[in-house]
């Protein structure tokens, strides 16, 4: 016999318990996120291909109640939308916070539960839609009622169906918690990087502090990360809130993006490379973290939360008369709106301001040619007679060579490649970004052995759409410039990167992946692509976290070595 009568008066209960405790916690800049009293109709997201929403029996699905708006609370545009034939968990952190109800997923015919950093396991309050009574452990489930589910496996049963359950639980990371105003917002997401969708989002710290504000936008975005989604299914997204949000001690800031680091089998090459870049005392380098992911009350993974890389008023880069811009491949130049080609060849992106008059692109072609002739020239003069130490922030360029050299990044100043002028100011290079392919992690290029790290890479780099080298590769040339690379490698690049291997200055490899244990964890299984090797040039960097932890050490090890001979 089922307890039907239960349920609406479960829905209810919970609403109020998440009401209340989200009182607290939804407000923004000082004001309280105001909603209507409209019914929506709760259905929820669909599932990507290896989730089932209901049981591998085939159980007969009932029509999902609908959740009714809570005034001032909005309670139905940021809780997951109860549906048939699922069980949920009110996720409660063990400082009293409630911030969500948690989807089971099903996967390869069990149950998974993938709890967040600092969940309390000791009571949880479960939720059930299914037709048929539920056990776990044998104990039944009542709705609303708490239990106790330890980190482990569980035995399932679901009328005369048995299965496991697999509770897992995150560690040292925070959480975000994505809900959309569409009830299938994840299915419709992944359909084109064109589909925005607008809704709420909660941030939640370590300790269970929790912000939460109005979601503006979310929509896909990336190159090969969104094309190798297609495969792996994790895709990576541009977020917009409608206030600047103060997120995690991270910034005070509008645009996120949350990053899938599919080919980043250590889930920290993106935050090396940052930490490389902040310690050499680049200027604007984004911070990030990484963090588990639930969309919609359902668990999609460990992403890499950042900054988004933009210039303007209170953005990453701060400078209100200023531009930004990116070297890309001619292959996505198309789609671009603001951009030239120089005379070598090279794509231009301007990625900011967001408005270029026909005068300003005028002008930034105009400087940016003169740098690139400045540098391509035998003796680092134009025939404005202008050196490019005149024109560039020499500084910035040897660090961010350094970066890109130490890592073999595999896009190295050729795409994802950023250089930004403030004003009246010389042009610099950075911030650092997309480094999913380096450090190993992609087999080769050019000819050239990206894994066991002792060959030159981004030194004899060229153009990816023309013969000369690349810009990076062409400054190498000019002896002055080695010169400088040498002093800042011997002198303080060496000990960034040993920190990293062994200890000291910056946080090492071995803590990293220690601090992300428990989330890679439960990343990689949901998602079995370890290892991606051979896909889309990446290398086999590991079949396991500790082998990757081992894979990275290695090769800090000889690429340290052969620089330090080369140097």
């Amino acid at each position: 016999m089922k307890k039907n009568s239960k349920i609406g008066i479960g829905i209810l209960a919970i609403l109020c318990v998440l009401g209340i405790a989200f009182g607290i916690s939804t407000l923004t800049d000082g004001k309280e996120q105001s909603g209507d009293d409209n019914i929506q109709d709760g259905v929820a997201t669909v599932a990507p291909t290896d989730i089932a929403t209901s049981p591998p029996n085939n159980v007969p699905t009932k029509t999902p109640t609908p959740i009714v708006k809570l005034d001032n609370i909005s309670v139905d545009d940021y809780v997951s939308s109860l549906h048939s034939d699922c069980l949920y968990v009110e996720m409660g952190h063990a400082n009293g916070v409630q911030y969500d109800l948690i989807k089971w997923q099903i996967k390869n015919l069990n149950y998974y539960l993938y709890l967040p950093t600092g969940g309390n396991n000791e009571s949880l309050t479960l939720w059930e839609t299914y037709e048929e009574d539920v056990f776990i452990d044998e104990k039944l489930i009542v709705n609303g009622n708490k239990y106790e589910l330890s980190v482990g496996q569980h035995t399932v049963r679901i009328g005369d169906y048995v299965a496991t359950l697999e509770v897992m639980k995150s560690a040292n990371v925070p959480s975000l918690f994505i809900k959309t105003n569409d009830k299938d917002g994840l299915a419709n997401l992944k359909i084109s990087k064109d589909v925005k969708l607008s809704g709420e989002i909660a941030f939640v710290d370590t300790y269970g502090n929790v912000t939460a504000t109005i979601m503006e936008r979310i929509n896909g975005r990336g190159n090969t990360s969104w094309i190798s989604a297609g495969v792996f299914g994790k895709y990576p997204f541009n977020i917009k809130l409608q206030e600047k949000t103060e997120v995690l001690g991270m910034g005070n800031n509008k645009k996120w993006c949350i990053i899938p680091q599919v080919f980043d089998e250590s889930l920290i090459r993106n935050i090396l490379a940052n930490d490389l870049a902040r310690a050499a005392g680049l200027k604007y380098t984004p911070n990030a973290e990484n963090a588990d992911v639930y969309f919609n009350g359902e668990y999609i993974g460990t992403y890499l939360l950042s900054q988004r890389v933009d210039l303007g008023k209170n953005k990453l880069i701060q400078s209100e008369d200023g531009y930004l811009v990116e070297c890309e491949l001619m292959e996505r130049y198309d789609a671009e709106e603001n951009k030239f080609r120089t005379s070598r060849g090279q794509a231009i992106i301007v990625k900011a301001p967001d408005t270029v008059t026909s005068e300003k692109l005028s002008e930034i072609q105009d400087y940016i040619q003169r740098v690139e002739d400045a540098i391509y020239s035998e003796d680092g003069y134009n025939s404005n007679g202008e050196h490019y130490s005149s024109l560039i922030d020499v500084d910035s360029f040897v660090k961010i060579y350094l970066i890109n050299e130490f890592s073999m990044n595999l896009d190295g100043g050729a795409t994802s490649f950023f250089m930004y002028k403030d004003g009246d100011d010389k042009l610099k290079a950075g911030p650092v970004w997309d480094f999913d392919w380096a450090f190993g992690s992609y087999e080769s290029r050019d000819g050239v052995n990206l894994v066991d790290g002792t060959s030159w890479y981004i030194k004899n780099k060229k153009m990816y759409d023309g013969d000369d080298l690349a810009i990076m590769a062409k400054l190498c040339t000019h002896p002055e410039f080695w010169d400088k690379v040498k002093a800042e490698w011997n002198n303080s690049f060496r000990g960034y990167v040993t920190a990293q291997l062994e200890g000291g200055s910056l946080m090492s490899i071995d803590k990293y992946m220690e601090k992300y244990e428990a989330t890679a964890a439960m990343n990689f299984t949901k998602y079995d692509i370890l290892p991606t090797a051979g896909n889309y040039g990446s290398s086999d960097t590991g079949s396991t976290y500790e082998e990757n932890k081992e894979f990275l050490k290695e090769f800090y090890r000889r690429r340290i070595e052969f620089l330090d001979e080369n140097m």
